[in-house]
């Protein structure tokens, strides 16, 4: 609908075996999934040599959160519920 090309994964261990995970131009996460939390992701990341901008979504957002995400590199860290197109503008900034 906005016009991005998008890639999804079915889980953190799928985004990290992407075929074109190096050529991506943002990634989204959210904090909590199913097989891996979103700091277990980007540390894969790092183990990877990816620099790809992080955008890590969460809700509720704690101090801990923003520290490790901060910490790892994330370039964005937003609170759900994300209803004002924030999510969308802020990957634009990247992917552009």
């Amino acid at each position: 609908l906005e016009g991005l090309h998008v890639d999804t994964c079915a889980s953190g261990a799928d985004l990290l075996s992407h075929p074109a995970l190096h050529q991506v131009r943002c990634i989204v996460l959210d904090y909590r999934m199913p097989d891996m939390d979103g700091f277990a992701v980007m540390n894969g990341l790092a183990a990877k040599g990816v620099h790809t901008p992080v955008i890590l979504i969460t809700g509720p957002m704690t101090g801990y959160i923003r520290e490790q995400a901060s910490r790892l590199g994330a370039s964005v860290v937003l609170e759900k519920p994300l209803l004002d197109g924030t999510l969308v503008d802020r990957i634009r900034e990247f992917a552009t």
